[in-house]
């Protein structure tokens, strides 16, 4: 009885000694009913095994695994015969992995060594259409995406009348393959029924949403389909929606869980509720978009869609709750919110929320120092909180680091900022502050390059900056000095040859020579001489306005003065 009880023992698989070899049943053993003992699983054939592993393979495809599936799928093309039906696997696989060159070296080998059907349609479908997208991605031409597309339709449509259950990932990509050669049709049909066989894949949701979205825009522009384009926009919503949901369920390792993708969703569903005029839905969806992605979306199309004549509240509230939400996931100090930051701020200067507009402002820049031209609407912001003095500190600042960006602010809407600024150099003219009233002087003066005043005002600033540095203790400084003289010089000159026969011009740009750089004393006293002719003809005419009068009569008295200390001087 004993031995019996051990010859039964020994037959169960699970009775035999930890280091016994694993035996794998041959294909005969196989076809007959294995014994079982207790709970045991049957032992499984080889073709079991296979089928198992492919199974498991491109389920870990679906869930974005696809060097785990690989694995599987090397397992199985070992275990099995080593056809065409494992090895096709170990190629999609590849593709997922960015290897679409290796994988259509591979499937052109075995096309050339007679391999065809379903299943080399299905690879050459598959890799054209990720070859195509991947295209769109890095900016490749769009003839070379569309060949590819075209390819992918052609062999995708073969792949999805044959009905062959194992590819049924072949529904989506034709889907979006045809959306992008623009068969609506198709791309229809072929997205519906990847909705129908994966109800809960997020992108068959996304691409179904995509072509309902192009059928509402063709619909759309004829107004006998009025009730078609309602049908078709309220589906693409639909599908957005669903593809949302989806997306935010979907385990990490999916992709259609990465943040892009979410975000992609939601702008498409974003643009869906604009068309349906539920601009409440819309700022919804677009601030989720914005929180995954903050540079994700055209800032001035979303500030025309979301914006009233009157006011921009929608969208700054839209902005505010992206960047509330972006920055509780990603942590205050990343700068990948800084493009968002400049445009809230730039919404809430509208609509005259000034200081939560230098903050958001001050924000981008701290995130983004190359966002230069916050610098001046800081300074806006400021000026309307009447801090005049640091909103002069922050238009120096941009001028410092970006010249030609300050102008192009001022010219943007010349009528409103340069009298701003002109406010702002007569408050520095009235502080003192010579060297920033001077750079707010170089500004206006190619701002309105016409007007000799705003030369002559330069050239007054600029001497009086450089006096004011010739007299520092600061070696450097001193040495600064003879820069903003020549400023003045040139500031001079040009307010000259736009009026000619204004006599202290000629006074003042001698005495930039005479005192300051000390050089050229012949010029000097030519344009001293000079002043003194122009004063004199204007006194005698008599009939020159008053405030030119008064220029004159001390124009002739400095020019004289000046004269004789200069020949003096000699």
């Amino acid at each position: 009885m004993l031995h019996t009880l051990l010859q039964l023992l020994a037959l169960c698989p699970g009775a035999a000694p930890a280091s016994a070899p694993h035996v794998t049943p041959s294909a005969a053993s196989a076809a007959s009913a294995p014994w079982v003992c207790g709970d045991d699983e049957p032992v499984r054939s080889p073709e079991a095994e296979v089928a198992d592993l492919l199974a498991r393979g491109r389920s870990m495809l679906e869930l974005g695994r696809p060097a785990d599936a690989e694995q599987l799928f090397l397992q199985a093309h070992t275990l099995g015969d080593g056809g065409l039906s494992t090895q096709l696997w170990i190629l999609r696989a590849w593709m997922e992995q960015g290897r679409i060159n290796d994988a259509l070296d591979e499937i052109d080998r075995l096309a050339w060594s007679g391999s065809e059907g379903t299943e080399l349609s299905y690879l050459y479908g598959m890799a054209c259409h990720r070859r195509a997208m991947d295209h769109l991605r890095s900016g490749i031409p769009e003839r070379t995406t569309g060949v590819s597309f075209q390819d992918a339709v052609e062999f995708l449509s073969q792949v999805t009348a044959s009905g062959d259950a194992r590819f049924e990932d072949a529904w989506v990509a034709l889907a979006e393959s045809a959306w992008y050669t623009q068969d609506l049709g198709l791309a229809a049909r072929a997205g519906e029924r990847a909705v129908e066989l994966r109800p809960a894949s997020a992108q068959a949701h996304y691409v179904l949403g995509r072509v309902h979205f192009s059928e509402y825009v063709v619909s759309a522009a004829d107004a006998a389909l009025e009730a078609a384009a309602t049908a078709q926009l309220a589906a693409a919503a639909e599908s957005f929606e669903h593809a949302a949901r989806l997306a935010l369920e979907a385990p990490p390792s999916d992709p259609s869980s990465s943040p892009p993708f979410r975000a992609e969703v939601r702008r498409q569903l974003g643009y869906a509720r604009v068309y349906e005029k539920n601009l409440d839905l819309a700022s919804t969806a677009f601030s989720v978009a914005l929180s995954l992605e903050p540079s994700g979306l055209e800032f001035p199309r979303l500030l025309d869609w979301l914006s009233t004549p009157d006011a921009h509240t929608r969208f700054i509230k839209t902005l505010e709750r992206a960047n509330a939400d972006w920055t509780e996931r990603e942590g205050a100090t990343e700068p990948g919110n800084a493009l968002l930051l400049w445009w809230l701020g730039w919404a809430r200067l509208q609509d005259g929320l000034f200081e939560p507009a230098e903050r958001a402002f001050q924000e981008a820049l701290d995130k983004q120092p190359t966002y230069v031209d916050a610098h001046f609407y800081i300074a806006l912001a400021r000026y309307q909180r009447k801090d005049f003095g640091a909103a002069v500190d922050a238009l120096a600042t941009l001028f410092d680091l970006d010249p030609p960006n300050l102008v192009a602010r001022v010219e943007e809407d010349l009528r409103s900022r340069a009298p701003i600024l002109d406010w702002l150099a007569g408050y520095c003219h009235r502080e003192e502050r010579w060297a920033d009233a001077a750079r707010l002087g170089q500004v206006l003066a190619v701002v309105e390059d016409h007007d000799w005043e705003r030369w002559n005002n330069l050239g007054l600033f600029a001497r009086f900056a450089g006096r004011e540095l010739a007299e520092s203790q600061d070696e450097e400084q001193r040495a600064e000095a003879t820069k903003y003289f020549e400023i003045a010089l040139g500031a001079y000159a040009s307010a000259r040859e736009r009026a000619p026969h204004m006599a202290h011009l000629y006074n003042d740009a001698a005495v930039v020579l005479h005192y300051h750089l000390e050089r050229d004393s012949e010029q000097a006293r030519a344009w001293y001489n000079r002043a003194i002719e122009l004063s004199r003809e204007l006194i005698e005419r008599g009939d020159a306005p008053e405030a030119e009068l008064a220029l004159a009569r001390k124009a002739l008295e400095d020019a004289r003065k000046n004269l004789d200390a200069l020949d003096d001087r000699r």
